[in-house]
């Protein structure tokens, strides 16, 4: 009878000491920083990074002005590289900037 009435008192401390060490790690819930803004800790996944691109409507090709390459599709699929590829000529073309 004794063994069973300690291990009812090992087990239920056991569980207070288990549940106790639950509640000390709570995570507060993430403070924004400004209206749809991601928070301060959080990638910005856009919202923040901004792209600067010329896009040239005639030939369909955009120029990445921070990164100094082209995009372009052809042969069914995007492509990207540093030079257009041969035969496509920009100079003189409208271009839109994009940011």
């Amino acid at each position: 009878m004794q063994n069973w009435v300690r291990r009812t008192i090992g087990l239920a401390a056991l569980s207070l000491f288990l549940a106790a060490g639950c509640g000390m790690f709570k995570k507060e819930a993430p403070k924004h920083h400004g209206k749809g803004a991601p928070p301060a800790h959080a990638k910005a996944h856009g919202y923040r990074a901004k792209h600067h691109y010329y896009y040239y409507p005639n030939q369909g090709i955009y120029f990445d002005r921070d990164k100094g390459v082209y995009f372009w599709y052809g042969d069914g699929d995007w492509r990207m590289g540093p030079v257009l590829p041969r035969g496509v000529a920009l100079k003189g073309s409208p271009k839109v900037r994009v940011t």
